[in-house]
């Protein structure tokens, strides 16, 4: 636990996240997935303040591949994202107005 309030749970290596583990920041910013080093790397699920939710795979701590991204205004996309960017083939379902 840090004195932000911020807290971990999960493996570590050498003082770093590093494997399996939850990371919950005060403002809602939540990642639960694999780490390496202390950055988000393979598999997980990250909510973010705003409620926006990603989940598939990070790389150097951003979306990277197949993800699914709820918006905070319930919209949903599911398909390729390249460094946290949506970029290539995806289905994008808006719930607020029709594309």
């Amino acid at each position: 636990m840090w004195s932000d309030g911020s807290k971990y749970n999960g493996y570590w290596n050498m003082g770093e996240k590093d494997g399996e583990g939850t990371f919950e920041k005060t403002d809602g910013d939540t990642y639960n997935g694999d780490w390496i080093m202390n950055v988000r790397h393979g598999g997980g699920k990250w909510t973010k303040p705003n409620k926006q939710v990603i989940e598939g795979e990070f790389i150097n701590n951003l979306p990277q591949g197949h993800c699914t991204i709820r918006c905070s205004n319930g919209d949903l996309y599911r398909g390729n994202v390249d460094k946290g960017v949506i970029n290539g083939e995806g289905e994008y379902k808006s719930l607020t107005k029709k594309i």
